[in-house]
C-alpha cells in the first residue's frame, strides 16, 4: 500500500461552527481514513480545530509549521488559498466555491489551481459571470 498524498486544506476560520468548517473537517477525516495525510490551515482556531486535531488530522494556524511541500492544496477561501500556494509555489491545486455573493469565496487566479470545484451550478455560473475564473476551469 502507499503512503498517500499529503494534502493541505484550507479555512478562513475554524473557531466556530458552520457549514464550510463542517466540511473540510469531514474531507480531512475522510482523507485520513483512506491513508492520506490531510494537514488543515487556517489562522483563526477554536473549538472546531481543537475536534478535528483530536482526531488524528494535523491543524496549523501558521503555513511556516507545515514542514515540507504538501502533494495538493485543496483550497477554500480565497486569502488562504492564496496564502497556501504562495507559500507552497510548486503544489498543484483545486479551489473549493460554496457561494458566489461572498468575496471570500472568490476563485484565487493562479496557475497552480487545476480546476475550481463549485458545490452547485449557481456558484459556477455566478463566478463564470463575473469573469472571475473561465468556465472551462469549472467542475
Amino acid at each position: 500500500m502507499s503512503a498517500g498524498l499529503t494534502v493541505l486544506l484550507t479555512n478562513v476560520w475554524l473557531d466556530q461552527r458552520g457549514g464550510t468548517e463542517a466540511v473540510i473537517r469531514d474531507i480531512a477525516l475522510g482523507l485520513l481514513r483512506r491513508g492520506h495525510r490531510p494537514i488543515v490551515y487556517s489562522p483563526h482556531l477554536g473549538e472546531p480545530a481543537e475536534e478535528i486535531r483530536r482526531r488524528g488530522v494535523a491543524v496549523v494556524a501558521d503555513l511556516a509549521q507545515v514542514g515540507e511541500a504538501p502533494d495538493v492544496i485543496h483550497g477554500q477561501h480565497f486569502i488562504q488559498t492564496a496564502e497556501a500556494i504562495l507559500h507552497f509555489p510548486r503544489t498543484p491545486a483545486i479551489q473549493m466555491c460554496h457561494a458566489w455573493l461572498y468575496w471570500q469565496e472568490a476563485p484565487a487566479r493562479f496557475p497552480q489551481i487545476h480546476r475550481y470545484v463549485a458545490v452547485t451550478r449557481p456558484c459556477a455560473t455566478g463566478w463564470s459571470m463575473r469573469r472571475a475564473s473561465p468556465p472551462s476551469r469549472w467542475k
